[in-house]
């Protein structure tokens, strides 16, 4: 276990003495208000206006109705101002309410600028933002990017219980060229408890370009300009790479207790289709697509579950300033190295790549449907991956929840709820501990 990670644990992980789940915690008091801030309410579809006032009133809360559809396009780069939170109800609709764009802005939100202005303590949470690009991947090629939420140098921002879909440059970019997030700093980006899927921008549809040297894009979560984050707890599906960095010096990421579903799609000739590894690292050499020379500072990636066998799951292009330590994760691939022929869970084409021990090789999850973990009196599936356990919400979109870091398996684990509040709880066969599910 490397020494950042046992510090940053300590920094922002706890467990509730009476049960709980691991919970990751920015410092007390990072997200807090001024008394007398404003608040908004965005109730209807029709209310851009309202909206683009609010978030850019410093300090605002604005609460969005679980019901409302925002259509957002034709708006571009919408400022988001210091203080602001920006949440979604999800109590009448599971999902939280929707903001959508069908005009591919560069970026929708912007959490900070480009030119030297800062956003701190910002809140996003509880809301489906959707880009608007076509299930089919093949159609964003040759596209522009369109990102849904810029950061540019801020601190204390928070972005959790989000849904990000269909966005064919990042769902998440994290820019820092003021230097203000850093290696010791990384969680005061705090990406948490969403579900990130389908955001895909392949560099090719046919035999145009069989190596890729077209531009690509559609990420998850991208660092760039020296920029960290502590990304955590969060289901990552069908990205191009779930999360990736530019290389450039200070860059780099702290990746913990994520679901790493199925990749998506790198470029497609001849009916094959190439799919791309889900965490990624450029090199910024002088070389063909990023393959060589410095590649970012520093990345700590544990207790992260890779179910698929698509691709190789992690990649170093090329050599961190520092290095990238991979400890305590589980990979369904049975080989631990990528070769030139062989899909692996491990690549890098230089140095700097460290298997630190605990990774477990042909990892099986173990799933059936237990008890009612959401409240809406459907029975949920539950899973475990040997070193989490997640339940798919069936009040939502069947995505997967963040329950608990534990390497007990279901036969080790009874379902009831223990607590009377309606939701089912698990209780450990070994130790009797009881780990109770939140709404």
């Amino acid at each position: 276990m490397s020494r950042l990670f046992a510090v940053a644990g300590a920094l922002v992980a706890s467990l509730a003495v009476s049960g709980g789940t691991a919970s990751a915690r920015v410092p007390a008091g990072a997200f807090d208000r001024a008394a007398d801030a404003q608040s908004f309410s965005i109730t209807a579809d029709d209310q851009q206006n309202q909206f683009g006032q609010a978030v850019g009133t410093p300090g605002a809360t604005v609460l969005i109705a679980g019901t409302v559809n925002l259509d957002l396009s034709g708006w571009s780069a919408i400022p988001v101002a210091p203080g602001v939170r920006i949440i979604g109800d999800r109590t009448v609709v599971a999902r939280g309410p929707r903001i959508f764009t069908t005009t591919f802005p560069r970026t929708l939100l912007t959490v900070g600028d480009g030119n030297g202005g800062t956003a701190d303590h910002v809140r996003i949470s509880g809301i489906r933002f959707d880009g608007g690009e076509p299930m089919d991947p093949g159609a964003s090629v040759g596209t522009t990017d369109a990102d849904g939420i810029d950061i540019w140098s801020s601190q204390n921002v928070e972005i959790d219980h989000d849904e990000f879909a269909r966005w064919r440059g990042a769902a998440i970019a994290v820019q820092d060229p003021g230097n203000r997030i850093d290696r010791a700093d990384a969680g005061t980006v705090w990406v948490h408890d969403n579900y990130i899927h389908d955001n895909q921008h392949p560099t090719m549809n046919g035999i145009e370009d069989a190596f890729g040297s077209h531009h690509g894009a559609g990420y998850g979560v991208s660092l760039n300009n020296g920029a960290y984050a502590l990304i955590e707890r969060n289901e990552f599906q069908a990205n191009r790479h779930s999360v990736t960095g530019d290389g450039r010096p200070g860059t780099g990421y702290l990746v913990y207790r994520n679901l790493m579903e199925s990749p998506g799609l790198g470029f497609s000739l001849l009916g094959w289709d190439h799919y791309e590894h889900l965490i990624d690292m450029h090199g910024r050499g002088d070389c063909s697509n990023y393959q060589c020379g410095p590649a970012g500072e520093y990345a700590d990636i544990a207790y992260n579950s890779f179910p698929s066998t698509s691709s190789t799951e992690i990649k170093l292009r090329g050599t961190p300033s520092v290095g990238f330590d991979v400890e305590n994760n589980v990979f369904a691939h049975t080989v631990r190295w990528s070769t030139t022929f062989t899909n692996g869970a491990l690549d890098q084409t230089e140095t700097g790549l460290h298997d630190n021990g605990g990774n477990v090789l042909g990892a099986n999850r173990d799933n059936q449907r237990t008890c009612d973990f959401d409240g809406d009196g459907v029975d949920d599936p539950f899973m475990t991956t040997g070193v989490t356990w997640w339940y798919a919400t069936s009040a939502g979109d069947q995505h997967w929840v963040y329950l608990n870091q534990s390497h007990e398996r279901i036969a080790d684990l009874r379902f009831r709820d223990v607590d009377g509040d309606g939701l089912c709880d698990v209780t450990s066969v070994n130790d009797g501990r009881v780990y109770y599910t939140r709404r």
